[in-house]
């Protein structure tokens, strides 16, 4: 099968997702490690540093290298997905942006403020911005490695309840939304708008590929401009709360581009039923989490509801065997997309043919 024929019989697997007719789950694969920056040799020296991290610390062209190998890892797999390269993932970009102090340790980063609400609603975005320059330089370098290749796309970003408790410390977070002020509302709003100031001036740099553009980092094709994001630090807040002082925003991110993707841990899930109601949020992806204790088939509820709302739903982690044969005995495929976090490409390799005949299996009954 040539190149061509390839990139296009994925094309039409993406648009068949997209309008829920596809009639078997797309299937990709991350390939490396759940933490994306032990994935980069060239991220070893900041993760061992000490000091706090400064963009004069971080040299794109040093990760040059380690683009390409992840590339051609993924090229060794049969998969339905393009890998797509992001900006030093797993980095807190906007959290730099927005002016945290950066550290590290063993095996990511992490970001610290504490300023006071009225400094975090004076917040701007500068094109001067030594955070914002570097993360631009870094997506333009991209752009330059993959001449066509790949798609060059958005990090994952933390969304507005993640960033406005590293702003202003977790503790004070929880003071500020049980006070409630409409100063806390016009913040949340102005966070969202550099959120998507953020995303846009990224977009001017970004060409499409194969006429459509991807979801970073979960390596989802659309066939339009799209954009991402996360609200991890929900899981601190209530339904109510989330609706009162979160949906708003979440609402504007997902609506300022055509294909819209949130990504959520199961300890959030009960703000599934705020977020089911954004038409035009996409996509829903939810974490198969890593612990002991966790079981898939406690999920299935949430998967189907997400289905039923006719939301597009996205599964990824460290999928098992069983946790396939489960997914497809019993979750409709339209719409659906299974993302597997292994080690290598011979892991893959052997987990995609488990999946077909997995399928095969199921299909049958």
């Amino acid at each position: 099968m040539n190149g061509a024929f390839r990139v296009q019989s994925k094309i039409k697997k993406h648009l068949l997702f997209w309008e829920r007719k596809n009639n078997q789950p797309l299937i990709g694969f991350h390939i490396g490690n759940v933490y994306p920056v032990l994935d980069f040799n060239a991220a070893k020296p900041l993760l061992a540093t000490r000091s706090p991290i400064t963009p004069d610390m971080i040299e794109p062209l040093e990760f040059v290298e380690d683009y390409e190998r992840l590339y051609q890892e993924h090229r060794k797999v049969s998969q339905d997905t393009f890998w797509a390269a992001t900006p030093f993932p797993g980095f807190p970009w906007m959290e730099a942006i927005l002016g945290c102090q950066i550290y590290s340790s063993a095996n990511s980063f992490w970001a610290s403020a504490h300023l006071s609400l009225e400094e975090v609603k004076k917040l701007k975005l500068s094109d001067s911005n030594p955070w914002f320059v570097k993360f631009i330089d870094f997506a333009r370098l991209l752009v330059r490695i993959s001449k066509g290749r790949f798609p060059v796309a958005q990090p994952f970003f933390r969304g507005p309840t993640d960033l406005l408790g590293t702003l202003r410390g977790q503790t004070q977070f929880v003071y500020d939304l049980y006070e409630g002020t409409q100063e806390l509302r016009e913040t949340i709003d102005g966070i969202a708008k550099i959120y998507i100031q953020v995303v846009s001036k990224l977009n001017e740099v970004i060409p499409p590929f194969s006429g459509g553009y991807s979801i970073g980092f979960y390596d989802l094709w659309a066939p339009g401009r799209c954009i991402h994001f996360q609200e991890d630090l929900a899981a601190l807040l209530s339904p109510d709360l989330y609706h009162k002082f979160f949906l708003p925003s979440a609402r504007k991110i997902s609506g300022s581009y055509p294909f819209s993707f949130i990504h959520l841990h199961p300890s959030s899930i009960f703000i599934l039923d705020h977020l089911l109601t954004i038409q035009s949020l996409g996509v829903i992806q939810i974490n198969r989490e890593s612990t002991p204790d966790f079981k898939i088939k406690e999920m299935f509820p949430v998967f189907k509801k997400v289905q039923e709302a006719k939301k597009r739903l996205m599964i990824s982690g460290e999928l098992t065997r069983e946790d396939i044969d489960q997914i497809l005995s019993d979750i409709k495929p339209y719409g659906l997309y299974l993302q597997i976090v292994v080690p290598s490409s011979n892991s893959a390799c052997k987990m995609h043919n488990y999946f077909k005949e997995s399928w095969e299996k199921h299909k049958m009954h």
